[in-house]
């Protein structure tokens, strides 16, 4: 069994590496037009508040805290459950990738579920010292 210590610093990396790729992927759909909220006057705000996000809530599991990991994993669960309906029923049918071609909306939801999923998974064993 990994140390509690052990445990919170894997939910760290986790949610780091979660927040990057979810603010990144935010990021690109509002550059790309894909998402019409992040198109919205102020949307600014958001991206600064995500980044934000994305240094001080490691920075939180880092540190141990039981009572913020159980919450986060909460809403981390409604995240998943969100994006898993995007996956379900996508607004848009493809997005354009960077490198060239397209990936069907679907599909890449179902990429960000997984993620989301798997550091929930990390921040939940943190939390309930699974």
């Amino acid at each position: 069994m990994a140390a509690r210590e052990e445990k919170f610093r894997h939910a760290a990396w986790g949610y780091g590496v979660y927040g990057v790729v979810y603010l990144g992927g935010a990021l690109y759909l509002a550059a790309t037009g894909a998402s019409p909220r992040a198109l919205r006057a102020g949307a600014w705000l958001w991206f600064a508040l995500g980044s934000v996000i994305v240094v001080l809530f490691p920075w939180l599991l880092w540190r141990g805290f039981t009572w913020f990991a159980r919450l986060l994993t909460l809403l981390m669960a409604y995240r998943a459950w969100e994006v898993l309906q995007v996956a379900l029923t996508p607004r848009i049918e493809a997005v354009v990738l960077p490198w060239g071609g397209s990936i069907p909306m679907a599909y890449g939801a179902a990429a960000f579920f997984l993620v989301t999923v798997g550091a929930a998974a990390l921040v939940a064993r943190a939390a309930w010292d699974l």
